[in-house]
């Protein structure tokens, strides 16, 4: 068990040459022996920062740093006076296929984003080969950034690799362990097949390279250095004990003397040479620092450091390289949610400039914050996390104040916060996919001895860019957000500005008069589509259809100027319409506010006036609603009904008074003849009962209204009425007799 966890390289590595006489154990070994070799090293004292690298090459050459134009996943190249460095180199094509258990195919893990023969081709381009390719350094074990490591170190055999040590038992969320044991495992497997030092662990105090990979000396070839990380100067004469102390002659071992060997002894000596008790002979090294020239001889007082660590700090040309971040080692116990938690950064400084690499550091455990403290100004970062919220945290950026920023991700990410922050200090924001878009192989920034920088990237270039996710699109100016209006065309799709550097989505847009509904992504709907509860269609340019619409054998209104569907009473065109809560326009009756309305059947117009409905004659009111009880129209009246609307015909009767309308609805007046019998209506309409005067004659008219002839008694006296129903006075013959009647009809016998 490896630092509490299984061992962390999944037997991806093995052990293929000694590493001291008495250790020969697999560098790549569980704990228990692993740590005994280091206990049975002594290391050298500590150096200066940045001292004792192996020399690189003469002044010649540019120093600068090259982004890789690619989206969402990070290839960093380091470049000065000849000598290369690489931070992180993107993902490949290779991936698990399950058929091994220590790597499933988990949800997540990128398939077909490979960009190991487009990092391969630039490199070459550079002219990075194994004689100049000073390190490779991976932030973290994610594929977006590790994921061709093999294939990279397999391609340029750096000197040294480094990489935060793993194991998947060091992550607590399963869903954050997608493919990283595996491209982990390829990565440390590959420097292992080339013999290539790793460093694992990182301590301010221990030497660039771990003692673990100091080889012996053959004693009969002085030609061969000690220190296979030096492939600058393999006959140099310098110490093979030192390789970083090339101008160092007093260090020198005599090849010829057999007591400086590890694998000769005097035979006179009886002395165990690996007894760290022995003595030193005078003008020996310092135990600890030989690189195979004699046994190691632990030295008390100095530190014994774990296996594959190395001091975070060292030159490369003209940059001062310094790993950051590293300090916290707890997930090896403790755990980790995901990778990003203990990601490493790199820091370069170069002629009074400084740049710092990001990687994917996030502030999730004050890591920001820390570095905040650390790193003091900083002229160009590459910002971490491709823009993720919860990196690139405005405090850092307010603490560094950066003047350039490389984006491996969409400028839309960039949290407002920050971009505010970014904004404060007129920092210019390259993206990755606006400068591949724009054909550049990479964003470079070039440090110049005179502290000047500058970057590739042209100034004045806007750049609209498409993504497959949100924003969907993004405006930038020299890195900035660059704010836009109307339609702006990126990767074939057309995308909406409202003076903003992002697209207008869920939204409807007036261009011109016409209308879109455009989709959460922007793009503009077409067909019919249902929005907040209402239908709506568009043609195939995505502009919405106004004016009638038919639907399906519905029938719908759209307003042209305002795009809104038409609700309840709509005035179109001088008539007036009534439309459902779905914009679904309606016809025949209607009920609305208490009141009846006629929507005609074959345009839904609302109908006013007269009104034949079967055989049902309504009248409806100037506002179209149905009128009820009396009407008068053109001077003649009309009873309709209230508990229908219908006007009606016939006798009817009204609170407890009959009238009478004939077979056009109008009320009558006067005599009235029906079934054979006679009726007098007044002038109100209302049938009369019992006495009435009519023309200066008087009637009787029974209960029914009927009126009377003949005989009448009423009220204990007798009346006659003649043929016309008229009340007979004075001197009359009745059935051939005289009789008399009073003034007022009484007969009187």
């Amino acid at each position: 068990m490896l630092f509490g966890h299984h061992a962390p390289f999944s037997g991806a590595l093995t052990a293929h040459r000694a590493l001291r006489p008495s250790c020969l154990v697999s560098r790549f070994a569980p704990l228990a022996s692993a740590f005994a070799l280091a206990v049975c090293l002594a290391l050298a004292p500590h150096a200066p920062a940045f001292a004792d690298n192996p020399p690189t090459s003469t002044d010649d050459g540019p120093t600068r740093i090259h982004v890789l134009p690619f989206e969402y996943t990070d290839c960093i190249v380091l470049e000065s006076q000849g000598r290369f460095g690489i931070v992180d180199s993107g993902e490949d094509n290779d991936r698990p296929d399950g058929s091994d258990p220590r790597y499933p195919d988990r949800p997540g893990i990128v398939h077909g984003n490979g960009r190991e023969a487009e990092v391969i081709a630039y490199l070459e381009g550079l002219g990075v080969n194994e004689t100049n390719l000073e390190f490779y350094l991976g932030t973290h074990p994610h594929s977006d950034h590790i994921g061709s490591a093999d294939e990279i170190i397999r391609a340029f055999k750096p000197t040294r690799v480094y990489v935060p040590e793993y194991s998947d038992g060091y992550i607590l969320n399963p869903d954050r362990l997608w493919d990283n044991q595996y491209v982990y495992d390829q990565m440390l497997a590959a420097a292992d097949e080339l013999d290539i030092p790793v460093i694992l662990n990182l301590d301010a105090t221990a030497p660039l390279v771990p003692h673990e990979y100091d080889e012996p000396t053959d004693p009969d070839d002085p030609e061969n250095p000690d220190d296979p990380s030096d492939p600058d100067n393999p006959d140099d004469p310098a110490s093979p004990n030192d390789p970083s102390d090339p101008a160092n002659p007093e260090n020198q071992d005599d090849p010829a003397d057999p007591s400086d060997s590890e694998d000769a002894t005097d035979p006179d000596d009886q002395t165990d040479p690996s007894d760290s008790e022995g003595e030193a002979d005078e003008g020996d090294e310092t135990p600890g620092t030989g690189t195979g020239d004699g046994p190691d001889v632990p030295d008390p007082e100095e530190p014994v450091f774990p296996p594959h660590t190395g001091r975070p700090t060292f030159s490369l040309g003209a940059f001062d390289i310094e790993i950051v971040n590293f300090e916290d080692v707890s997930y090896k116990t403790l755990g980790a949610n995901d990778c990003n938690d203990f990601c490493w950064g790199v820091s370069a400084r170069a002629f009074d400039s400084h740049a710092f690499l990001a990687g994917d550091i996030t502030d999730n455990d004050g890591d920001e914050q820390r570095l905040a403290q650390k790193l003091g100004r900083v002229d160009v970062i590459k910002l971490a996390h491709h823009g993720y919220a919860g990196s690139n945290t405005p405090a850092l950026i307010a603490a560094i104040e950066p003047r350039y920023a490389f984006l491996t991700g969409p400028e839309a990410r960039i949290s407002t916060e920050t971009d505010q922050i970014l904004r404060i200090f007129d920092t210019q924001v390259y993206g990755a996919y606006p400068a591949a878009k724009h054909g550049y192989p990479a964003m470079i920034a070039e440090f110049a001895p005179e502290g000047a920088i500058t970057v590739n990237v042209e100034d004045g270039m806007p750049y609209l860019d498409a993504y497959d996710k949100t924003p969907y699109a993004f405006s930038t100016l020299n890195g900035r957000p660059y704010p836009l209006f109307g339609w702006h065309e990126a990767d074939s799709k057309t995308y909406w500005f409202e003076n903003a550097a992002k697209p207008s989505r869920n939204a409807w847009v007036c261009d011109s008069g016409t209308w879109y509904r455009l989709d959460k992504a922007g793009d503009k709907l077409t067909g019919w589509q249902t929005i907040s509860g209402t239908r709506y269609l568009f043609d195939e340019s995505g502009a919405m259809v106004t004016g009638w619409v038919n639907d399906d054998g519905l029938r719908r209104y759209y307003d042209p100027v305002t795009a809104y569907a038409a609700l309840g009473w709509q005035l179109i065109d001088n008539k007036w319409y009534f439309f459902d809560s779905a914009g679904v326009m309606q016809t025949g009756w209607i009920l609305d506010g208490g009141a009846w309305y006629w929507l005609a059947p074959s345009n839904g117009a609302m109908a006013t006036g007269w009104l034949k409905d079967g055989n049902t004659w309504y009248h409806l009111g100037s506002s179209g609603a149905m009128d009820t009880g009396w009407l008068k129209k053109g001077g003649v009246w009309y009873w309709l009904k209230p508990s229908s609307g219908a006007m009606a015909t016939g006798w009817f009767r009204v609170s407890g008074t009959w009238y009478y309308a004939n077979s056009s609805g109008a009320m009558q007046t006067g005599w009235l003849k029906d079934g054979g019998k006679w009726y007098y209506l007044d002038g109100s309409g209302a049938m009369r009962t019992g006495w009435a005067s009519v023309g200066g004659k008087w009637y009787w008219l029974d209960s029914s209204g009927a009126m009377k002839t003949g005989w009448l008694k009423d009220g204990g006296a007798w009346y006659w009425l003649d043929g016309s129903g008229a009340m007979a006075t004075g001197r009359r013959v009745v059935d051939g007799s005289v009789e008399y009647f009073s003034p007022s009809g009484v007969w009187l016998g």
